[in-house]
């Protein structure tokens, strides 16, 4: 979000990271879910050249997203995993990043989002996607590189 958002302290970071060619960049569908929520809130000073044409709101909001993630050259990737949870007495199935991200929580004790994004990191590289890195301008999960390495085999690094 910081590359489009005018003043924010990583905006001039994003674009250097979004601009220079390099690995495949992959986005998991809660990071879609949260460029959905932004730009939700700022849809209305967004302008889309769509010549005459109108558009509802999602249909709108839909062309925003589709264009940040082909702008900054992301690829969506998702696990169609699912995983078993007892909790007292009650059997839950779950998303597997939920399961995954209940396993780090002791270790990482990061916010609910910012392990969510850990889990499914996680996950994707034990599938076979080749992540090596975990890009955020976020300074807590900075700050927890060392434990998610070591846990997880992927480097946190901010964006250069």
């Amino acid at each position: 979000m910081a590359r489009y958002k005018t003043g924010d302290p990583l905006q001039r970071v994003a674009e250097r990271f979004f601009g220079s060619s390099g690995e495949t960049r992959f986005v998991s569908p809660l990071t879609i879910v949260e460029l959905f929520s932004v730009f939700s809130r700022i849809l209305e000073s967004i302008t889309l050249s769509l010549g005459h044409t109108e558009i509802d709101d999602i249909t709108r909001l839909e062309a925003v997203v589709q264009a940040s993630l082909v702008d900054c050259r992301l690829s969506a990737v998702s696990l169609p995993l699912r995983a078993e949870w007892t909790l007292a007495d009650r059997r839950l199935s779950v998303p597997s990043e939920y399961a995954e991200a209940r396993k780090l929580a002791p270790s990482l004790r990061l916010k609910t989002l910012d392990i969510l994004h850990v889990a499914y990191s996680s996950l994707l590289r034990k599938s076979g996607t080749p992540i090596a890195e975990f890009v955020t301008g976020d300074e807590e999960l900075v700050s927890r590189s060392e434990p998610i390495q070591r846990l997880t085999g992927i480097r946190v690094v901010r964006p250069s």
